[in-house]
């Protein structure tokens, strides 16, 4: 738990680097108390600071659904490896705004990487759904 604590503290103002290294060790740890903060970083994403495109990861790695529509908002506006980080944890979170999303990354994204990764993403959740 002070792990987390002392982790969190350091996100805000956290540079490029320090952010990539917490985000790798908050997907460890999954933190429910780190989805808040991780929204607050997220909302710099169209600015581009290369270290926050992990935090898509971290909020899959954490499982609340509930940050899909946080996710998506930006997605026209950000760089093309953060709407990558975006696709693959579209996959993991799922639901129907999770798959509305990622069927127009698959066909309109302008990055043939997203694309294929948003495509990746799409199957991965229709199969879980026939299982």
């Amino acid at each position: 738990p002070g792990a987390a604590d002392a982790l969190l503290a350091a996100l805000p103002k956290a540079n490029i680097d320090q952010t990539l290294f917490i985000c790798k060790a908050l997907a460890k740890i999954r933190p429910k108390k780190a989805v808040g903060p991780l929204l607050e970083k997220w909302k710099l994403v169209p600015g581009g600071a290369p270290g926050t495109r992990y935090i898509p990861d971290v909020l899959a790695a954490i499982g609340d659904r509930s940050v899909v529509p946080r996710l998506v908002a930006p997605l026209g506006k950000c760089r093309f490896d953060h709407r990558l980080h975006v696709a693959r944890a579209l996959g993991i979170l799922g639901g129907a705004e999770a798959e509305k999303a990622l069927e127009d990354l698959a066909a309109n994204d302008p990055f043939r990487g997203v694309r294929e990764e948003a495509e990746r993403a799409l199957a991965k959740l229709r199969a879980a759904k026939t299982k």
